[in-house]
């Protein structure tokens, strides 16, 4: 009878947890917030591939320079 007890003790405070809504709203802040930080990781990937292929170009460039007409 004990076991029963407990075993309907437990599904009761299941379907409380189920029922109860508090901390819903920093959850979806949470979720929000990881969400914004992945967009930003994945923009400043390929903002950062671009300015290093501007760098590179502005290298090879600058290089180039040098060699036609360089000091030396």
């Amino acid at each position: 009878m004990q076991n029963l007890n407990h075993l309907i003790l437990q599904a009761h405070i299941f379907v409380r947890l189920l029922r109860d809504k508090r901390g819903t709203a920093a959850i979806e802040y949470g979720l929000l917030v990881g969400l914004i930080g992945l967009v930003l990781v994945v923009a400043l990937e390929s903002i950062g591939l671009s300015i290093k292929n501007i760098i590179d170009f502005i290298t090879t460039a600058i290089v180039g320079a040098m060699g036609r007409g360089g000091v030396g």
